[in-house]
């Protein structure tokens, strides 16, 4: 057996000599410190078999490469506590693989540029051995994001955040956020969900609707809250006609505020910077109207509207102190009609009725014939109507016409004072308590006569 130079390979060939027939050519299996198969001078590197049917090289002493009987390859790096695997190929599939001896730092895969070695990035362990992943990225090598051990994912920051918030936490020295970026024809979304079916993949959702420009909240699955491009708020419709609506059946229309404390619950009205008004709820459980900073009306806690004042002991539901003009002058009531009063049109009632609004009484003000020319001619009567015994509805009783005149009984009084109707009268009282009646017989014949 022999070496021969092979003219067809270019290679050196172990043959059988005198034959020349090519051989086998076998090894001893060699360990990492002594290859079977070494380099002139460099006993210590070269290619050995560590068992059967595996293939290793090594460097230096120790085993670098190693193919296993399964094809599976593996590369490592030699340390003080044993090898450290760097790569691994095997049923298939292709790993890196970092293991930190017990002198080691870290762990990670590295990327740097030449010209500027201070940036570069690494993946890898965090240096703390606790199971988790970061990114290093950047001037400096900062680390950008880390993957703990238990999933949760942090971007710039190595602390997450409230235990009940955690599983994504972003933090920044400066302004900090998140963008979603779609078509400008379509939707950005976030979806809280408690299911993989049907609408528990959507029990809560953040939507932006870019094609129609308004921001929506949905809850229970359904459209709860609708901003539109107008800023435009409505809760219950996805339609907001005015700066807030609020649309639903029955109570879902409420709209509540409430104090926690024994302050009021306030809205408040401004115009640019100034205050312009604002309606208070005490928590006396009054309803307070203020304008231009002073109170206007109130309706106390047993239903009383007042107006110029406070408070008030009395029962009336409506009470006006002083005017607009004095809060400490006399009072000021007006009814005014919408428009331009016709002949015998009427200007306003005073109505008195009973809890289901059939009337017994009123009180009203018409327009008494002649030239209604607004500031300079109004001509009016005063009547007053009262139901009978019997009616269900009321008569004219009295009349106190334009010229001042009082007709009782009758509509058009001819003098100061006229009685009309059958059997029509006066009594009077004589010092002594008796009581008189004077009447007026056909032809003007007077009668008195003790009632």
């Amino acid at each position: 057996m022999g070496v021969k130079f092979n003219p067809f390979t270019s290679k050196l060939d172990i043959v059988d000599s005198p034959s020349g027939e090519f051989s086998d050519i076998e090894l001893a299996l060699g360990t990492q410190t002594a290859p079977s198969l070494s380099f002139t001078g460099d006993p210590n590197t070269g290619i050995y078999s560590p068992g059967a049917d595996q293939v290793a090289i090594s460097t230096g002493g120790t085993g670098r490469l190693f193919v296993d009987a399964s094809g599976s390859l593996t590369v490592t790096k030699g340390g003080t506590s044993g090898p450290i695997t760097l790569f691994q190929a095997f049923n298939g599939s292709a790993e890196f693989k970092s293991t930190r001896t017990a002198g080691g730092s870290y762990t990670r895969i590295n990327g740097t540029y030449a010209g500027n070695p201070t940036d570069y990035w690494s993946i890898g362990s965090n240096g703390y051995f606790d199971g988790s992943f970061s990114i290093w990225a950047g001037a400096n090598n900062a680390e950008r994001l880390r993957i703990t051990s238990d999933g949760k994912l942090v971007l710039g920051t190595t602390v997450e955040g409230q235990v009940n918030a955690d599983n994504l936490t972003i933090a920044d020295s400066g302004s900090c956020g998140i963008t979603i970026r779609s078509a400008s024809d379509n939707f950005g979304r976030i979806y809280f969900s408690d299911g993989t079916t049907g609408d528990a993949e959507y029990r809560g959702i953040i939507q932006y609707d870019h094609t129609n420009d308004r921001l929506q909240l949905a809850a229970n699955a359904l459209a709860a809250i609708t901003i539109d491009s107008s800023q435009r708020v409505g809760i219950g419709t996805a339609s907001p006609g005015s700066l807030l609506e609020i649309s639903g059946s029955s109570s879902a229309s409420e709209l509540r505020l409430r104090s926690t404390d024994a302050t009021n619950a306030t809205i408040r009205s401004y115009v640019n910077s100034l205050e312009a008004g604002k309606i208070a709820f005490t928590s006396g459980r009054e309803l307070v109207i203020e304008t231009a900073g002073n109170e206007a009306a109130r309706i106390d806690s047993d239903g009383r509207l007042l107006v110029g004042t406070s408070s008030s002991s009395n029962n009336g539901l409506l009470q006006i102190k002083g005017n607009a003009g004095s809060s400490t002058s006399y009072a000021y009531l007006s009814l005014q009609r919408g428009e331009l009063p016709g002949i015998n049109a009427d200007l306003g009632y005073i109505d008195f009725a009973d809890n289901s609004g059939n009337q017994g009484a009123w009180i009203q003000a018409r327009r008494d014939g002649g030239t209604w020319t607004s500031g300079s001619s109004h001509p009016t009567f005063l009547a007053v109507s009262i139901t009978a015994d019997g009616a269900s509805s009321p008569t004219e009783r009295m009349r106190i016409d334009s010229l001042g005149n009082v007709g009782i009984a009758t509509n058009n009084p001819g003098d100061k004072l006229e009685i009309g109707g059958a059997g029509a009268g006066i009594i009077l009282a004589s010092p002594d308590g008796t009581r008189y009646r004077l009447t007026v017989a056909n032809g003007g014949t007077l009668s008195i006569a003790a009632v």
